[in-house]
């Protein structure tokens, strides 16, 4: 007998194109969608003829265009027990792609008849109305299981990330970095004069700006400050010294080597673009929920 798990996340059900279907994040985040729930969006009203599998792949004519992998998933549903202490019977969220390509296939070989049609349509349209959105993710967002995930992700980068004490101070920002700062600029450079005000944010938006915004915030957050708003102490000692302080060097090192190939601070920005655009617009598309905090 298969061993029934508990849902752990049912918040409400995927809703699309004017369609209500169960799901929920199971106690060991397998992420499922109820057979029942699939019966009815597809508007399966056939028993079909294999009664091994469930209704909605049991008609002879889809056989042909059932994977051996699809076929070994549904045969064996993953039993559950939902919120409200009832059975469940439910297929892996992934795989409801593949249940309606099944569909469209048996439709697209003309094995169906008229009233089998009715649920290759309903099958297409689920297929373009989720998209590149993934099964998967609309089960994170229907159930509220997203907020969970996406919290432990973050925790996950700070630890790598952002040290538990302080590191010792050591000079990071070397002379050649604001030299060529003030070289572009026009500026004279005297290392025993305190810098321009504005070198601090150049030094936070390009250097700190390669690591993930979410460290950054962080490392913010806890250096302290003085009454007047003066950090106390350097922000590159709240980093980790094995993954957020190798990290920190490796972006300085690149960009004093931008800064050095550039006449301009125009041509030094196009360089900056250039090399670390798709980086940092790649890690905000991974990192979005923080755009939300």
């Amino acid at each position: 007998m298969a061993k029934i798990i508990k849902s752990q996340y049912e918040d409400s059900p995927i809703k699309i194109l004017n369609m209500k279907i169960d799901c929920a994040v199971l106690e060991d985040e397998t992420r499922v969608i109820s057979q029942r729930a699939t019966n009815k969006a597809l508007e399966i009203t056939e028993g079909g003829t294999a009664h091994d599998l469930p209704r909605f792949l049991a008609l002879k004519a889809l056989k042909p265009f059932i994977s051996t992998d699809l076929e070994a998933r549904v045969k064996n549903p993953i039993i559950y027990k939902t919120l409200k202490g009832l059975k469940g019977f439910g297929i892996p969220a992934e795989f409801m792609a593949d249940i309606c390509q099944v569909w469209i296939d048996a439709s697209n070989a003309g094995k169906l008849n008229k009233r089998q049609e009715i649920t290759a349509a309903k099958a297409r349209m689920l297929q373009r109305g989720v998209g590149k959105i993934g099964w998967i993710a609309l089960v994170d967002e229907a159930t509220g299981f997203q907020k969970i995930r996406d919290k432990d992700a973050l925790q996950q980068l700070l630890s790598l990330y952002v040290a538990k004490e302080f590191l010792p101070w050591l000079k990071t920002f070397i002379d050649v970095f604001y030299e060529e700062i003030y070289r572009i600029k026009g500026w004279q450079y005297d290392p025993k004069k305190n810098k321009y005000q504005v070198v601090g944010k150049y030094t936070l938006k390009y250097v700190y700006g390669c690591l993930p915004k979410p460290v950054v915030d962080e490392v913010k957050k806890k250096t302290p400050r003085t009454k007047s708003g003066n950090y106390t102490k350097k922000l590159f000692q709240s980093l980790t010294k094995e993954v957020g302080k190798p990290h920190l060097d490796r972006a300085l090192g690149g960009v004093i080597a931008l800064l050095k190939s550039a006449d301009t601070w125009e041509q030094f920005e196009r360089a900056y673009e250039r090399a670390y655009g798709d980086q940092k617009n790649q890690l905000a598309l991974k990192l979005k929920y923080l755009e939300e905090k």
